[in-house]
């Protein structure tokens, strides 16, 4: 008889919608907190997927379907460096 092996496991993929919900409630988590590595477990995930998503989410390759665009990493920082520009001219001012 010959004996069948079994297949190779399939591996598990993740849909960018449940990445992106992931993400939203592990940072939303104390960092440090004990919580975090109850949700990893919980779910069956390592620190190094989270990583990796947040490397996606910052590429804008994460971008899940809620109905607006993730803005990229150019245009945050953009962002942030406008409104400290907005702060400083305030300053300025005051003195």
């Amino acid at each position: 008889m010959i004996e069948q092996q079994p297949g190779r496991p399939k591996r598990r993929t993740f849909t960018k919608a449940y990445k992106a919900q992931i993400l939203a409630v592990f940072d939303a988590l104390p960092e440090g907190s004990s919580e975090r590595g109850a949700l990893l477990r919980k779910e069956q995930l390592y620190h190094s997927h989270i990583e990796h998503w947040r490397k996606q989410a910052r590429n804008g390759t994460l971008a899940a379907n809620t109905g607006k665009p993730e803005k990229d990493a150019e245009s945050q920082e953009l962002a942030q460096l406008r409104a400290e520009n907005k702060k400083a001219q305030g300053r300025c001012r005051q003195a």
